[in-house]
């Protein structure tokens, strides 16, 4: 009879876990494309090949679409032959090109890049003139009209060209 409870226990246990795991892959992809209450700070504006982004608190990555709105945190990458335009609300634009993991962040009222690996480029113009980029811990201020800036984070350099 003892038995029989422990397993009887057991069982529902492992159902339990079951449930609370097929919610978290399934469920949390479906929440993460419909998020109420989080405030937009930028869109996918193109993509090209496979390109995923994440949630900061979910666990599954998602593939990534023209026009998905990314919220403060919210992590992109891009994988091989892949590429993908980010523009945010206030019209600065940042281009990944492939292998290239990047941060949605909204920190200061100076816009902050943080650069996790990768390239990226962009283009700082009379309305946006100045950004920080933050690059191997270090922070990087760029103030600058016109001026066309790629952005080179490896596991051991990092560079900014201008």
């Amino acid at each position: 009879m003892r038995y029989k409870y422990f397993d009887l226990t057991m069982l529902n246990a492992m159902l339990a876990l079951a449930i609370l795991s097929g919610y978290q892959f399934l469920y949390s992809n479906f929440k993460q494309n419909f998020r109420e209450g989080v405030e937009s700070i930028a869109l996918i504006k193109n993509q090209d090949e496979v390109v995923k982004r994440k949630n900061f608190e979910l666990f599954s990555w998602l593939d990534a679409n023209r026009g998905d709105r990314l919220a403060n945190n919210d992590l992109v990458y891009t994988y091989d032959r892949s590429a993908a335009d980010i523009v945010f609300d206030d019209g600065f634009e940042i281009s990944l090109s492939e292998k290239t993991l990047f941060r949605v962040t909204r920190q200061e009222e100076v816009k902050t890049i943080i650069v996790r690996e990768g390239i990226m480029h962009t283009e700082l113009t009379p309305k946006i003139n100045r950004v920080k980029f933050e690059l191997a811990g270090k922070k990087i201020d760029v103030n600058s009209q016109g001026a066309q800036l790629q952005i080179l984070k490896g596991k051991e350099k990092s560079r900014i060209t201008v």
